[in-house]
């Protein structure tokens, strides 16, 4: 299911229809999205791509705290003269590398490297001192569903997200349902229990299927 069919189900279930009432489902489906991403030890990411003006005169680049999008790790960094061309990846170099580099007084860059990454604020080099407009690639932490986002566990298990939604919201409505929220709660808890387990399995399963891949490989070089 999708966040907007989770926040669609939970608003029929409880017969809500008020643009309020919807805000606040939201905000309930979202704090058990993260309240179960937790539980699994998961972050999750997604791409986002934006056009960045780089400071003129001078290597040195920072994509600041708070700008939209906020990224926590940027992925590839491309060229585009305008919307007819094709934007070209500029290539990725190691910082000591990017360090022993002369760069352009100005034109379009062909290098760039990392140079902090700290969640807050990214700051990058190129091989030029004006690069101008350049094309970021970069990861954005998932941190809330939003319209068109599928929660990225098993789909047998979205249904967490409309128990715990619908007993986040009788709990905290105006004329509080103490009853009805604490069945939806345990129904939750014991989903997640069993969402978290298998999680637990299928980890384990990884890692004995690993070991044996190595044991047969380790059997086939045998004497050559």
């Amino acid at each position: 299911m999708l966040f907007e069919d989770i926040v669609t189900r939970i608003m029929l279930d409880l017969k809500l229809s008020s643009d309020t009432a919807r805000d606040l489902v939201g905000q309930s489906v979202n704090t058990r999205y993260r309240q179960i991403m937790r539980r699994l030890g998961l972050d999750v990411y997604r791409r986002v791509e934006f056009d960045f003006d780089c400071t003129a005169g001078q290597q040195e680049q920072t994509i600041p705290a708070g700008n939209d999008p906020e990224i926590v790790r940027i992925k590839a960094i491309y060229t585009q003269v305008d919307e007819t061309t094709r934007a070209l990846p500029l290539d990725y170099v190691d910082y000591d590398e990017m360090k022993q580099t002369v760069p352009m007084s100005g034109g379009t860059p062909t290098k760039w490297t990392r140079k902090r990454i700290n969640g807050a604020e990214q700051i990058f080099l190129t091989d030029s001192l004006d690069p101008g407009t350049v094309v970021i690639e970069g990861e954005e932490m998932l941190s809330e569903l939003e319209t068109g986002d599928e929660p990225p566990f098993n789909v047998d298990f979205h249904e967490l997200l409309i128990f715990g939604g619908k007993a986040d919201y009788l709990t905290n409505m105006e004329k509080p349902q103490p009853a009805m929220a604490k069945g939806y709660e345990t129904k939750f808890a014991d989903g997640l229990n069993e969402l978290a387990l298998k999680a637990v399995i299928a980890a384990h399963a990884d890692i004995m299927q690993n070991r044996k891949a190595r044991r047969v490989w380790r059997r086939g070089t045998r004497g050559v």
